[in-house]
């Protein structure tokens, strides 16, 4: 993400060399994957690159440690797509907000409910997934809006 943006932006390695203050070597590093970057360095790529914050959000799900830990990823969707997973996902949680209560109810996971929770946290990502993709999509829009 972090080359395409590059690519996209139509920004050579020593323009990006000389606004990031960071080597090529170490911008090559960053785009195939074998160096994380600093949030601060994202940011600033975010402005240079000019990808409607994008690139932040690709880092903060796919770039990103702690956003990986976390569990964050963001996927760009079209909306009609993305509204569709939405729509799924609620629809999955919401039958099985009960399993969630029952196991809940008495405040321990025993390991026979561990493959239930996987499944409802799995359905609780994809919501959160599509979720992301729709508010970026309505971000660009505005954005575009904005421009005109």
């Amino acid at each position: 993400m972090y080359r395409d943006s590059r690519k996209n932006a139509r920004i050579s390695l020593l323009n990006a060399e000389s606004v990031l203050r960071m080597t090529k070597e170490r911008i090559i590093r960053i785009e195939y994957g074998e160096e994380e970057v600093p949030p601060e360095k994202v940011v600033l790529m975010e402005d240079l690159y000019q990808t409607g914050n994008r690139l932040m959000l690709w880092h903060c799900g796919n770039g990103c440690s702690v956003g990986k830990c976390l569990g964050y990823e963001y996927q760009e969707m079209n909306p009609l797509l993305a509204g569709v997973k939405i729509l799924s996902s609620a629809e999955k949680i919401i039958k099985k907000r009960h399993d969630l209560l029952n196991i809940l109810d008495d405040g321990e996971i025993t390991p026979d409910e561990i493959p239930q929770i996987n499944k409802l946290c799995s359905d609780y990502k994809n919501l959160m997934t599509a979720i992301l993709a729709l508010k970026m999509e309505i971000e660009k829009t505005t954005l575009a809006g904005v421009a005109r």
